[in-house]
């Protein structure tokens, strides 16, 4: 138990900050009385368990220690399946729809027989029902449910129910009786953190958890940098309320690779999987148009074919628009320099409007020439063919260079029935399979937008 002091006034009761000769509140003299109070529980009182001592060598590994769910892009995200002693923690910003797939976890959970418990502390039992009603036509047996602010509510309820699978949400939100402070300060964080690392760990019952955590207005994850040191994996989920697309991307993960990206879209019945990417991104027409050009991203260990689109129109202001929802500002004036400067367009009077089909982030540098073509697409009014593809980094020099995993960027544009891909020339020995296809090497910008 630890102990503190307190400084209360015979006289008045009241109590100070400290000792003084004279109650700031009656005005007596020397009624300042010293008392200790040990109500509080020090988190060093708590016992550890030893470790077992052992040669690393010697150690079992158990392939099953994983559970597989019935979301692909889940278990894509988190290296296989989920580990079934891991701590995970799920960030997002508010409605991106973090509640809802964890709920959708558990409930799958659940009906494969594994007991599962949704904890909330910050919607009503009725909520959390109403919208697993959405989700599911028949909600199983083997899913719990409980609305509370209290941690050790929490912990009880987890032994009591005994269940493999444990959903708190937030961390930010419940609070630890013997600490204290307020919930969401950082002692009270840490701790409740500390509790369920405990549970998780438990070597002869282990549990796979499952936080939610607040994301700050700089779309962080709230919260000291010590949270993310404690748990096994840090998960984002991202997307824009107005777009029915959401990111699953892994920043953290002691199991799996990190980067890696999983796919939903938001709809009424809860996130659906996106079972293929490349179709998503693509709008399907019927005939070619100005300022759409094809491209392939690396999006963990996934290859994307994306659409760009660009608009191009005169301004009537001192200072055209430069607008790309999918692209970084400094990524666009860069490249639209590149165009003025190296292949002669005059962009100076025009706005420049930016986007991709779909509505993903693009940030690898391999989508330069893409981007660039699509808006010399726009300004010359003439459409590039739908079965180019574009892939290549472009310099300030104007100089294409080469990009990485060039083979399976071909190979997934071979799977979707493109014919004709612009790759840079340094590229063009590592293509070993042209079977169906036409490669055009290029050297600069100038012959890529010549060849088209």
């Amino acid at each position: 138990m630890k102990t503190k002091k307190k400084y209360i006034c015979s006289n008045c009761k009241k109590e100070s900050l400290g000792w003084q000769g004279k109650c700031s509140f009656c005005g007596s003299w020397g009624t300042i009385e010293e008392i200790e109070v040990s109500d509080v529980k020090s988190p060093t009182d708590k016992i550890v368990a030893k470790g077992k001592v052992e040669k690393l060598k010697n150690v079992n590994i158990n392939e099953n220690d994983r559970f597989i769910t019935g979301i692909d892009e889940l278990n894509r995200v988190l290296g296989g399946g989920i580990v079934r002693d891991s701590v995970n923690i799920l960030t997002a910003r508010p409605g991106c729809g973090k509640s809802t797939l964890l709920l959708q976890l558990a409930l799958d959970f659940a009906s494969k027989n594994v007991k599962s418990i949704y904890i909330s502390a910050e919607e009503s039992s009725s909520q959390i029902k109403s919208r697993a009603n959405r989700i599911v036509k028949e909600i199983p047996e083997n899913i719990w449910i409980q609305s509370t602010q209290s941690m050790d509510e929490a912990l009880n309820s987890i032994e009591e129910v005994d269940a493999e699978v444990v959903i708190l949400d937030s961390i930010q939100t419940v609070m630890l009786s013997s600490i204290p402070s307020r919930a969401g300060s950082p002692t009270q964080t840490v701790e409740c953190i500390n509790e369920l690392v405990r549970v998780a760990k438990n070597a002869k019952k282990p549990r796979t958890i499952f936080i939610v955590c607040h994301m700050t207005k700089q779309d962080e994850m709230a919260g000291l940098r010590t949270l993310e040191h404690m748990v096994d994996s840090v998960l984002l989920l991202e997307g824009e309320s107005d777009e029915s697309l959401r990111t699953l991307t892994s920043t953290k993960n002691r199991f799996g690779r990190t980067g890696e990206i999983g796919l939903f879209k938001m709809e009424e019945y809860g996130l659906l999987e996106i079972k293929n990417p490349s179709e998503f991104f693509v709008t399907q027409r019927e005939k070619d148009i100005c300022g759409s050009v094809l491209s392939v991203v690396k999006e963990g260990s996934r290859m994307l074919v994306v659409e760009v689109e660009s608009l191009v129109s005169q301004s009537f202001t001192s200072y055209p628009a430069r607008i790309g929802d999918s692209l970084k500002k400094d990524q666009l004036n860069t490249l639209l320099s590149i165009l003025e400067e190296r292949a002669g367009f005059n962009l100076y009077n025009k706005n420049v409007i930016l986007k991709t089909t779909g509505g993903l982030k693009i940030s690898e540098q391999s989508v330069n020439l893409a981007v660039i073509i699509s808006v010399a697409s726009s300004i010359l009014n003439k459409s590039v063919p739908r079965d180019n593809v574009f892939i290549a980094e472009v310099g300030l020099t104007g100089e294409v260079r080469a990009v990485s995993f060039i083979e399976k960027r071909i190979a997934e544009c071979k799977k979707l029935g493109f014919t004709k891909i612009v790759i840079p020339r340094n590229n063009y020995e590592a293509v070993k399979d042209t079977k169906g296809i036409e490669i055009w090497p290029v050297d600069n910008l100038r012959q890529a937008i010549n060849i088209v």
